[in-house]
């Protein structure tokens, strides 16, 4: 073990090292050149003190750390980590034993009593962070689990704090943060695992995921599906009922296959049973299984009071106006209307023996327009006014490039409203693949699911298309959602913004029927991502966009267990223009609480609100912010946008959310044993249970070492370099002085 070692910080090293012999050789030359009566001995101490005294200073701008390593007195340390996170409340070894939290518990004080006397014992309890004991931890287990997190941190303690080894008492279930078998490779200790649990699933049946419209309409049926994943149970039904507060919408009875882990879907009509925010509950009901907490999720549905016009007008016929609209027909959400032109301007009708329309009509009565290659002859010169008029407000347009481009916007009155401007240049004639911007990730349009992996791999696996004609740049204001991936870097494909009180999106592409071919491997990745894209596309123009000059909501409106809940929000001036530099902050309280996210508080004692600050995201009027997990519930929020200096209030909104019980923790039931034992083999530890326990403490006092205790100082900052530059150059004014020199 390296005792002392030196490094130097400055970027600049090299140069200060260099320019030593320099400053040397200016040292001798200063007292070359004086004239005075020194003798050799005096006249060469004198250049060395000077010499000394610049070599300080080079020494100082190095920035120079000495690292030493202290032996460690007393006992040797080593460190307990005993998981607290939500899946440790699950079975233990075998289905009918305690929880892996007592069993751990349990280990714990074994620990304690078979070791005290021969290390000192560090004591932590983990979640996503690593949270010091002065004795064996307890608690009720919450949370999602990083152990790569936790195992930095700890490797980050080991200056101050420095332990020979660690016993990790886990499961092994890993849902968030840092990669864990990088942790323990970076830790520099030894890592002995004890695993919780057991190796094979308990007998149970869960909810895996809610998919369903955002918003539905009051009366008319929502299409519902659910995924549910079973093991253990074959044979067994059980009923699956979807709830608004207590009040069926909708059940149906499913039966469970034979095998370890059955995936199916179910797919229900559901019905809303009262406008506003709603909160629809699935829940298995009958599953005689181990953890009850998986049996229910749910989902937050907008619900509107009537159904929602929608308008396709396209002047051609080719398959992407038939995908598209077969896609758009077959959805029961929205009324649609589908207008055709010939190449000629003539309106084609609808049906057989309809008339054909004379234009597009009243715009008003629309919430979103899709507006294709329209000839000229057919829409006339008013309807980019109209349109643009119908966006500023309030109405959702979304704008095909073709094979025609957006030229045909350039010099409209609709031009000032587009998310990006539109450049002369030809695109390649080859098409590209697209890939999902950051942007895009938490966008309504191209979020295919919770899962921001799943919406990329969705994506990513989708074929190529053509994109259009010209380029397009981005405007301050508007989000590139989708790229075109070419040589170079990214062209945008799908950009999306708000304009007055509207929103107006841009897909700068053609042939993108194709993308409702997926592969049949990435089915599993993001089903259908074709028909999702054009719906939720749909559903995000026709929802209203600025009533007032600030909104902020929660990314959606139920939360999963240990998920960090988020916030996004747009603040716009008296002009609607972005306010790139508000003070945009989000109060909470559970919505039972008897607290007001408002400030005031009941009468009797009610939970404290919690709050944090929404940062600015690119400077186009733009928020988001995040906090700590919250406890499953109900909540309500208020939050606020103010001026820079805090006194001028910008807008106020508030509404609620829900953190569900089920979450990440409760979808892999069985032990993570090949985690533990990559965790064991990266760090040079070994891999225990319950069972082989008491052999592995009796060894540790063989297998731990003793590691010192690490101490950085920092030469360049300290007083001892400080005072010996001062002494050197005192010293050299004082034999100047005596010698007559001035």
């Amino acid at each position: 073990m390296n005792r002392i070692s030196l490094a130097f910080l400055s970027a600049h090293r090299t140069l200060w090292l260099l320019l030593a012999p320099a400053v040397l050789a200016l040292a001798i030359w200063v007292y070359y050149q004086t004239i005075a009566p020194l003798e050799k001995p005096d006249r060469n101490l004198l250049r060395a003190l000077r010499g000394l005294a610049f070599l300080l200073v080079l020494f100082a701008l190095c920035e120079p750390v000495l690292t030493l390593v202290l032996p460690e007195a007393g006992k040797p340390g080593l460190a307990v980590l005993v998981d607290g996170s939500a899946s440790m409340a699950l079975p233990g070894t075998d289905p009918t034993s305690a929880s892996r939290a007592q069993e751990a518990g349990a280990l714990a004080r074994r620990i304690d009593e078979q070791l005290r006397g021969r290390f000192r014992l560090d004591w932590f309890r983990f979640a996503t962070a690593l949270e010091p004991s002065e004795d064996p931890p307890d608690g009720e287990p919450k949370g999602n689990t990083a152990i790569g997190d936790v195992l930095d941190a700890l490797a980050a303690r080991q200056g101050s704090h420095p332990v020979g080894g660690v016993l990790f008492v886990s499961d092994g279930v890993n849902t968030a943060g840092a990669d864990p078998v990088g942790g323990a490779r970076n830790a520099g200790v030894p890592i002995f695992p004890v695993r919780m649990g057991g190796a094979l699933s308990p007998p149970d049946a869960r909810v895996l995921q809610v998919r369903t419209n955002p918003v539905g309409f009051m009366g008319e049926p929502t299409p519902l599906e659910v995924e549910i994943a079973s093991a253990g149970l074959e044979g067994q039904s059980v009923e699956l009922r979807v709830e608004d507060q207590g009040r069926l919408l909708a059940s149906q009875t499913v039966s469970f296959g034979t095998g370890e882990e059955i995936e199916q879907a179910v797919r229900l009509q559901v019905r809303p049973a009262g406008v506003g925010l709603r909160r629809w509950e699935v829940r298995l009901v009958g599953a005689k299984d181990a953890v009850p907490e998986n049996d229910t999720r749910s989902v937050a549905v907008r619900v509107l009071e009537r159904k929602i016009r929608v308008l396709l007008v396209e002047g051609r016929l080719d398959w992407d106006y038939t995908f598209l609209r077969r896609t758009l027909a077959a959805d029961s959400t929205f009324s649609y209307r589908f207008l055709l032109a010939d190449r000629d301007g003539r309106w084609l009708p609808e049906r057989a023996g309809m008339p054909a329309p004379s234009g597009p009509g009243d715009l008003r009565e629309y919430a979103a327009i899709i507006l294709g290659e329209v000839p000229p002859a057919s829409i006339g010169a008013a309807l980019y006014p109209e349109l643009a008029r119908y966006v500023d407000q309030g109405g959702g347009l979304l704008i095909l490039g073709g094979r025609a481009g957006l030229a045909r916007l350039r010099g409209t009155p609709l031009e000032p409203y587009l998310p990006a401007q539109v450049r002369p240049g030809a695109r390649s004639d080859r098409p590209s693949p697209v890939r999902l911007e950051a942007a895009g990730l938490a966008h309504p349009i191209t979020s295919l699911g919770e899962n921001p992996a799943r919406s990329e791999a969705g994506w990513a696996s989708l074929p190529p298309v053509w994109p259009s004609p010209d380029r397009i740049q981005v405007k301050p204001g508007g989000n590139i959602l989708l790229g075109f991936v070419v040589r170079g870097g990214i062209d945008p494909a799908l950009v999306a913004g708000y304009a007055g009180q509207g929103k107006i999106a841009l897909l700068a592409a053609h042939d993108f029927w194709r993308w409702g071919f997926l592969p049949r491997g990435a089915a599993a990745a993001a089903p259908e991502v074709f028909p999702e894209f054009a719906l939720r596309s749909v559903r995000w123009l026709a929802e209203p966009a600025v009533r007032e000059r600030f909104i902020a909501e929660p990314v959606r409106g139920v939360f999963q267990n240990g998920e960090m809940p988020e916030f996004t929000a747009r603040v716009w001036d008296d002009r609607y223009a972005p306010v790139p530099d508000a003070r945009v902050r989000v109060r909470m309280v559970p919505a039972d609480s008897g607290a007001s996210a408002g400030g005031a508080t009941a009468p009797g004692g009610a939970a404290a609100a919690r709050e944090f600050e929404l940062l600015p995201r690119g400077g186009d009027g733009t928020y988001g912010g995040q906090t700590e997990p919250l406890t499953p519930g109900a909540y309500h929020y208020v939050a606020e946008a103010r001026s820079t200096d805090g006194r001028t209030l910008l807008g106020s909104v508030e509404s609620n959310f829900w953190v569900d019980e089920n979450g990440p923790e409760y979808v892999r039931l069985a032990s993570d044993t090949g985690t533990l034992e990559q965790i064991a083999r990266a760090s040079g530890g070994e891999l225990s249970d319950r069972a082989g326990l008491d052999p592995l403490l009796a060894r540790l006092p063989d297998i731990v070492r003793r590691v010192g205790r690490v101490r950085e100082i920092e030469l360049w900052n300290h007083i001892a370099l400080f005072l010996s530059f001062v002494g050197v150059l005192s010293v050299e004014w004082w034999l100047r002085r005596r010698r007559g020199l001035a």
